[in-house]
């Protein structure tokens, strides 16, 4: 099964080149089932084999990695999103970056992190210190909520901006909504004014805290 899994992905890529991609972003939404600390993940417990989770999560790590060296071969930027739930506004994974972050944040060959800092269950931005031996990725911040159809707390956003920038230089940081506000069919509840007086405000601090 892995290595089907692996074709298909290699040759989904090649294709992917052949058209003209230059960046191939994958969603990934399993990093949380590995965090202890989250309370509805599957692999926590006490009766858990805590190694075989572990050999679990090395194996998606290493399949993930096998097709960023493809990608990276074919010339590609390869990037990442780990969604932590976004359907009409709801949430989905618990448990917090530090718990996974010298797993899926140290160990994975991506050139770009899109990651969801949006609230509290995301943990403290501590975890960012896994990329301090990365020079070239780069982390998208989702400090911003495509959820809520109310306004962010801007001094929350800059503040957390500052914070990161104490562990990742600034130059490599982005800000951006942890999440798009349609990942489903029926998408968030939101109007679509209110999603676009979200997305002004996101430019608007973006401008105000990198000047450009």
């Amino acid at each position: 099964m892995k290595t089907e899994l692996i074709k298909a992905y290699k040759e989904f890529t090649e294709e992917f080149t052949a058209a003209g991609g230059k960046i191939l972003q994958l969603d990934d939404c399993l990093w949380e089932m590995f965090a202890d600390d989250n309370p509805n993940s599957p692999y926590t417990g006490e009766n858990i084999d805590q190694n075989a989770v572990m050999a679990l999560a090395t194996e998606f790590i290493d399949i993930n990695n096998e097709l960023i060296d493809f990608g990276h071969g074919l010339g590609l930027a390869m990037w990442t999103h780990n969604c932590r739930g976004n359907y009409e506004s709801r949430n989905m994974g618990g448990g917090t970056y530090a718990k996974i972050a010298d797993l899926f944040l140290k160990q994975q060959k991506y050139d770009r992190f899109f990651l969801e800092w949006d609230d509290d269950r995301a943990g403290s931005l501590g975890a960012l210190a896994a990329f301090k031996d990365k020079p070239q990725t780069e982390i998208v911040l989702g400090l911003l909520s495509s959820k809520t159809n109310t306004l962010d707390d801007e001094a929350r956003a800059t503040k957390m901006l500052d914070e990161a920038a104490k562990i990742v230089p600034k130059d490599r940081l982005f800000l951006s909504h942890q999440c798009g506000f349609a990942s489903c069919d029926s998408g968030n509840e939101l109007t679509e004014d209110e999603q676009w007086e979200k997305i002004k405000q996101g430019q608007k601090i973006a401008l105000e805290y990198w000047g450009e």
